[in-house]
């Protein structure tokens, strides 16, 4: 095959032109709300992928995002590319524009998967993902014809088995790509066949502020607030924390992970796929080379195939330890953060180090927190493997000298005596504990108790054998130390791949920079995706549609120039966020709750909140109330005559001033210049308190009657 020629990093240059036409036609497809006037609103900025509060289409766009990753990488790790040497002080920037040179690469995949224009945007997904399959097949075969001609291969090695080895090894790194690419076709012509069933070109449907499985969050808080069994039994979040069962295992209907984290976790897996058949075919080859070493003595070439044999073990043990500890960490990640957003959810931030930079530090640490968790899984990956590598390699040398020099009884010996110094440490630590339990402390309170009280009864005892404990125990705490120092490095190590926890101490957490982008990520999701904020943003602006709507009905002039809506050519009106012409087909539709929420229940709950609001900005009001007044007042007189004296006192009463009732628009009617009295003060009537402008509708006379009846 006459494939010499072909270089695909150079053909990642080239394609940058159809690329560019594909964003701009893609561009000019949308209309802007900025300077609608203007080329008639086009062209408008594409989003790729919904990386704030995206839930739709996670497969698809962690697929689209394992094509990135392929391309992303052999960009990053090609060198001289561009012609010429580059300079050490320019391999940053060189790093830099490769990996924009490869986002602009891959940016077609992404953005044909977010167009509402489903249709067009699967032809050139499909058209685009082929072209790229092709060039992945072509680039396998010539990796695979550059390795059968490579002049470094050793000679003295079998060239049909490391022929075969090499083509099996650049098949298996190319597979993930070739895979995705696949799926993404497949998954287009779906889309198209969909479009085509339908007769529709482009998305009607808009998602509206809150998604079904948060309206499931919010209703699974009120029916266990509601479930007195479940109150007493504790708060969902401190059962996660005791039960790992319910931490690691349960899934959750209310909660749905975005499309951000399973992209992340695909791309993870990706990466960990590629270094294990890496780290597998370096093992493959250590075996052939110590099959074919010929020419030695015959000791010597003994000696040189069992120790190819032990290093090809400890890379076999090494290989399978890191890719499983890898696996463990992305699976504990992941259901790690489940489990903080429904902390966070539930207003608990405690478990976390409290982050003091300004909100636009922590914007700017949670866009980083993608590209570290991915980087910092690759680095733990590689230093797992390095580490059980390691030390399986010297236990096992240690191993092969014994039995090399026939010295097991000896070794074994020492090793004994060796081991004979955690023993009689642990031996004198639980005697301690023994004279704890039966001499030093006090009996139990109760029998039923399962320890007993912390409080010293043998004080002199106590005394001398914490003098004598003081000298034994130097000794002991200088072993302990060198067994901190393992255990702290062994755990640290097995820890860098994981963002969620920190590998510093509790004090020094601000240091570590991927632990606080983990915070600032999460923080920023519960900003915008908060279950409970997201409802009652949907509950509102589904009223104001409701109250529009009935605005449009009434008058034919009406035009609202709020900047939440937004007229189109058919007389109706979106959202300001939307991409559809209409809102009737978006989950924030006027039909969609408040249709059933107004009615005599939903008049006694705005009655309540006027009750506690007046309360708490009016606690005077409290002892007027009739619970209060029958058990300060004598039965002789009636609870309404004294209501009536009472009320007739000078009080100064709040929350119903000129600036007050400007905060509550959206639960109190605004009630007439007659009112309680504003903020300087000034004599209460209770007359003042009920009533309200009589142009209002039925509901705030109700309310103000129900308020006059529970006051």
């Amino acid at each position: 095959m006459g494939l010499d020629d072909f270089n695909i990093h150079i053909i990642n240059y080239w394609i940058l032109i159809p690329v560019a036409c594909i964003i701009l036609f893609l561009s000019f497809l949308e209309k802007r709300k900025c300077r609608p006037d203007i080329c008639n609103g086009r062209p408008s900025l594409i989003i790729p992928i919904p990386f704030l509060d995206g839930y739709e289409n996670r497969l698809a766009y962690s697929v689209a995002f394992g094509t990135i990753t392929n391309t992303f990488v052999s960009l990053v790790l090609s060198v001289d590319t561009l012609g010429f040497d580059i300079p050490l002080w320019g391999r940053a920037l060189y790093v830099y524009l490769q990996a924009f040179i490869g986002c602009l690469t891959c940016f077609p995949l992404v953005a044909c998967l977010s167009t509402r224009y489903r249709a067009i945007g699967a032809i050139i997904c499909i058209l685009y993902c082929m072209t790229w399959l092709s060039l992945s097949v072509v680039g396998t075969v010539h990796k695979i014809e550059q390795n059968e001609t490579d002049p470094s291969s050793d000679s003295q090695i079998s060239e049909n088995v490391m022929d075969g080895v090499n083509m099996a090894e650049s098949i298996l790194l190319s597979f993930p790509g070739i895979i995705c690419y696949m799926v993404l076709i497949g998954y287009c012509i779906y889309i198209l066949h969909r479009c085509i069933v339908n007769r529709t070109l482009y998305n009607t449907h808009t998602e509206g502020t809150v998604r079904r499985h948060q309206v499931d969050h919010v209703r699974w808080v009120f029916r266990k607030s509601l479930d007195k069994t479940q109150q007493q039994a504790g708060s969902f979040v401190e059962r996660m924390q005791t039960e790992r069962k319910l931490r690691l295992i349960t899934n959750f209907p209310f909660f749905k992970y975005p499309t951000k984290m399973c992209a992340i976790v695909f791309v993870q897996l990706i990466i960990i796929y590629w270094l294990g058949v890496a780290f597998f075919f370096t093992t493959i080859k250590l075996i052939k080379i110590s099959n074919s070493l010929r020419g030695f003595g015959r000791d010597e070439e003994q000696f040189l195939n069992e120790q190819f044999i032990l290093l090809s073990i400890c890379s076999s043990v090494a290989v399978l330890l890191s890719v499983t500890a890898a696996l463990i960490q992305i699976f504990m990640s992941a259901r790690n953060y489940r489990y903080h957003m429904l902390w966070i959810f539930q207003g608990r931030k405690d478990f976390a180090v409290q982050l003091s930079g300004s909100s636009h530090h922590i914007l700017t640490s949670s866009m980083v927190y993608p590209g570290y968790q991915v980087g910092f899984m690759m680095w733990g990956c590689v230093l797992n493997f390095i580490c059980v590598f390691l030390m399986s390699l010297l236990m096992s040398e240690v191993m092969y000298v014994w039995i090399w020099y026939d010295s097991w009884k000896g070794m074994f010996l020492y090793l004994a005596q060796i081991l004979s110094f955690p023993a009689i440490m642990l031996i004198f630590f639980y005697l301690q504990i023994f004279v704890s339990k039966r001499v030093l402390l006090q009996n139990k309170i109760h029998q039923s108790d399962e320890y007993p009280p912390l409080n010293i009864d043998n004080r002199k005892l106590y005394e001398i054998i914490n003098y004598y404990s003081i000298f034994t125990n130097m000794a002991v705490g200088m072993a302990t130390c060198l067994l901190r120092i393992f255990q702290s490095a062994l755990f640290s190590v097995f820890s860098v791949g994981r963002l969620d926890i920190s590998v510093f101490t509790r004090d020094m957490e601000s240091f570590d920079k991927g632990y606080k982008s983990y915070l600032s990520m999460l923080l920023v999701d519960n900003a915008h995706n908060n279950p409970s904020m997201r409802v009652f943003a949907h509950l509102l602006w589904t009223k104001t549609l409701t109250v529009r709507s009935k605005h449009r009905s009434t008058s034919g002039s009406f035009r609202d120039t709020s900047p939440l809506t937004q007229p189109v050519e058919d007389g109706g009106y979106r959202n300001f966020g939307s991409t559809v012409h209409d809102s009737s087909n978006s989950n924030d539709s006027p039909k969609d709750l408040w249709g059933h929420l107004d009615g005599s229940s939903n008049i006694q709950i705005r009655t309540r909140w006027l009750l506690a609001y007046t309360l708490i900005h009016n606690p005077q009001l409290s002892s007027l109330r009739k619970h209060a007044l029958r058990r300060s007042i004598s039965g002789t007189s009636s609870v309404d005559e004294s209501i009536e004296k009472a009320a007739l006192k000078p009080a100064t009463i709040h929350g119903f001033g000129d600036h007050s009732v400007g905060h509550l628009k959206a639960t109190l009617k605004p009630p007439t210049t007659d009112r309680v009295g504003d903020q300087s003060g000034g004599h209460m009537n209770r007359k003042h308190i009920i009533q309200y402008d009589s142009d209002d509708s039925d509901d705030s006379d109700d309310s103000g009657a129900s308020l006059a009846r529970v006051i």
